[in-house]
């Protein structure tokens, strides 16, 4: 389908063509009567934004539904342009009432539909170089969708809506959505799927993060006292992330003044601390920047020189002054290529670009605040892809930071992980693996950092955070690390065991709020052997839930969740897999079904039940059998599927190779398994283990019985 067929409806609209925000006059578009799937462009349209950058608004007329989840800002931030990484799911059922309230105006980024009908719809509201649009809920029955510049100078040009699309199934909905606007004229080049992206190496090992032990208490003495400490521990963490605090203006109302390290702090600057790389130990560093410069962009007396003719003054509504590129690309490139240069020039290896949805901010009230951030952002992925290994994008989740994700490939999908809160730490899981489902089309789902020594929360984030197939990086104070939940993360090389897409909720979490409501919230993902990992939680909580508040009081009440896996499960394993080759079928001999927290396992033919009381979780790994045989893996490892390959299986003969050399777990129907040299261990309902000691080598085993 042309992605212009678009005009239909909208062509015959005239006055929008001209109109601006101000008229009465509310046009629908009726989704209900569109194809199945494409994009609406608003075609040579020209128009001004009224006092708050808005050039116009439809009415979006939907299919009959039973329940949706409404991607949208928390409603802390009234400002939701620059809220961070606020982007949270919200249920609702049969009306939009839950949607909004007197106070706080929700606006989506993405929706999805449980349709009366049957199937599901999913809509993406997306940006183009110069307007942006969202959509929001208004009164009970009406979804409305604005479009804007959120400044002050007309504009002539292609206006993109929207994407939609209907699926049976509501993994392809989504993909097919974001797929449409990939493709479209209006974004092509801007982004691209997931699997068709870069992933940086030192993403794929294990790391350390300053930011939630020490916050803004930094300095050169301290990050040489962690690398030692980190090395004593004997963990195989390979990259440090210095986080915010090494700026100079972080005390000077947050506006920076220099890319060089705040010289209190670091007297020496970065070398000390980046000479103690080792190629087998902390093999790389990165250093974290805003990107404004700082919270509050750059202060006006900076040793910044010639880049100063690139910057402009802005004012913010409530008064905040800053410094800020012209809106122009020359202007975005020369400031981005100055930061990243000058981290490459200190030997960096890759950036956290954080605040980077404030951009929109600074720029409301100029000419045109999303056709300047566009320009930033722009000029940020070219830079970062010449000058550093890679990028963690960070508080990025409006629609011009979505869709202006060219090169990188890892952005936050989570708000702040926050250590000993138990509240916050089911909030966290809750929204970073919902995120997943219209995020990690294009890049993969950051869960942030966390401390394996969190008395609430310790394993079940590492276990979240090897589920996301993501980077992975603690920030304990190396003293307190828990060894016994980080060591199963990685091989001895710290190198990550990874599924081969995002773990995402499975169909029937994706429509519930685990909070509130008394159920199960369960996620999914996949091996490339055809194995996969669910996860099933308790995140019921006692108390309505308010990410500011340090209050645990009601943490340790322990309601009673009856949580369960079946076999149809797995087939949604498939569903963030890119290229989709379709759903997975349940074998003809069917699944098996591995217990990781107890080290046993069971034939997986029907519903299995259990109960979660309080805040917890179960981890299983579900196999294939094929001939008899099932295997599970490295059995020491959360992500065990991840460490083996199947080479062949005739049934009498099974050959594996293994990535490293450790326990090995495997289901075998027919007699007791064996490896020449090495007995099986029975561990009972035909699983058996070969209790194999740890050796970093490659190994290829043939198992007979």
């Amino acid at each position: 389908m042309n992605n212009t067929i678009i005009i239909g409806i909208l062509s015959a609209i005239c006055f929008i063509l001209t109109a601006s925000a101000d008229d009465d006059i509310v046009q629908k578009i009726d989704i209900s009567s569109l194809p199945r799937q494409g994009v609406k462009i608003l075609e040579i349209y020209s128009g001004t934004p009224d006092k708050e950058g808005i050039l116009g608004h439809f009415e979006l007329s939907v299919p009959a539904f039973k329940r949706g989840c409404f991607f949208s800002d928390r409603k802390k931030f009234d400002s939701w342009h620059g809220g961070g990484n606020q982007i949270v799911p919200r249920i609702f059922k049969e009306s939009y009432g839950e949607l909004n309230s007197d106070k706080y105006a929700y606006r989506a980024v993405f929706i999805i539909f449980e349709l009366e009908g049957g199937g599901y719809l999913a809509i993406t509201p997306f940006s183009g170089s110069s307007t942006m649009s969202w959509i929001q809920a208004v009164d009970e029955d009406k979804l409305m969708l604005y479009f804007a510049t959120l400044g002050t100078k007309p504009v002539s040009c292609d206006v993109p809506l929207f994407a939609w699309a209907k699926s049976e199934d509501v993994y392809s909905a989504c993909r097919e959505a974001w797929g449409e606007v990939i493709k479209c004229k209006l974004t092509a080049g801007r982004t691209n799927f997931r699997h068709t992206k870069h992933y940086a190496e030192p993403f794929k090992y294990l790391g350390w993060c300053s930011w939630e032990e020490y916050k803004k208490d930094i300095s050169s003495d301290l990050l040489i006292d962690v690398v030692k400490k980190i090395e004593d521990s004997g963990l195989p963490i390979r990259y440090i992330l210095v986080d915010d605090g090494h700026q100079q203006g972080i005390s000077e109302d947050v506006r920076l003044k220099s890319f060089k390290p705040d010289p209190h702090k670091f007297p020496d600057g970065w070398k000390p601390f980046l000479d103690l790389r080792k190629r087998n130990k902390i093999k790389w560093m990165g250093l974290w920047h805003s990107f404004c410069g700082l919270q509050n962009t750059l202060h006006p007396e900076n040793d910044f020189g010639a880049l100063n003719d690139h910057l402009m003054k802005v004012t913010r509504p409530d008064g905040r002054e800053g410094l800020v590129p012209r809106n122009n690309p020359e202007a975005a490139q020369a400031f981005y290529d100055a930061l990243t240069s000058s981290v490459k020039s200190y030997g960096f290896d890759f950036m956290k670009i954080d605040y980077q949805m404030r951009d929109l901010e600074w720029y409301i009230g100029t000419d045109n605040a999303v056709e300047a951030t566009v320009y930033n952002l722009q000029a940020m992925e070219e830079a970062t892809k010449r000058d550093v290994y890679g990028v963690i994008n960070c508080m990025a989740h409006n629609n011009v930071c979505i869709f202006n994700t060219k090169y990188s490939a890892v952005t936050r999908s989570s708000m702040d992980y926050k250590v000993g809160n138990a509240p916050k730490s089911k909030y966290h899981l809750w929204q970073s693996y919902h995120n997943t489902i219209w995020q990690c089309q294009t890049v993969w789902g950051d869960h942030d950092m966390f401390h394996s020594s969190d008395p609430y929360s310790g394993r079940m984030m590492a276990v979240s955070k090897a589920m996301s197939a993501a980077p992975v990086y603690m920030s304990d104070n190396p003293k307190d690390f828990i060894g016994e939940y980080i060591i199963p993360l990685s091989y001895e090389d710290g190198e990550l065991l990874r599924p081969s897409a995002p773990a995402c909720p499975l169909p029937e979490s994706i429509f519930i709020n685990p909070m509130e409501e008394l159920v199960p919230y369960r996620v999914i993902a996949s091996f490339k052997g055809g194995s996969a990992a669910i996860v099933v939680y308790n995140l019921h909580s006692m108390e309505e839930f308010d990410y500011w508040t340090k209050s645990t009081e009601k943490a340790n009440i322990e309601t009673t969740v009856k949580g369960y896996i079946h076999p149809a499960d797995y087939q949604y394993a498939s569903g963030m897999i890119q290229p989709f080759k379709g759903k997975w079928k349940i074998p003809r001999e069917g699944l098996v079904a591995y217990d990781w927290y107890k080290g046993t396992g069971f034939k997986l033919e029907k519903k299995y039940d259990f109960e979660l009381k309080g805040f917890s979780d179960k981890l299983f790994l579900i196999s294939h059998i094929e001939n008899g045989w099932a295997v599970i893996g490295r059995s020491d490892k959360y992500m065990s599927p991840a460490a083996v390959e199947i080479i062949s299986n005739t049934g009498n003969e099974l050959r594996i190779r293994m990535t490293e050399v450790g326990p090995l777990m495997v289901y075998c129907e027919k007699g007791k398994p064996k490896i020449e040299g090495i007995n099986s261990i029975a561990v009972g309902a035909d699983f058996y283990k070969f209790d194999f000691p740890v050796r970093s080598e490659i190994k290829t085993l043939t198992i007979t019985r």
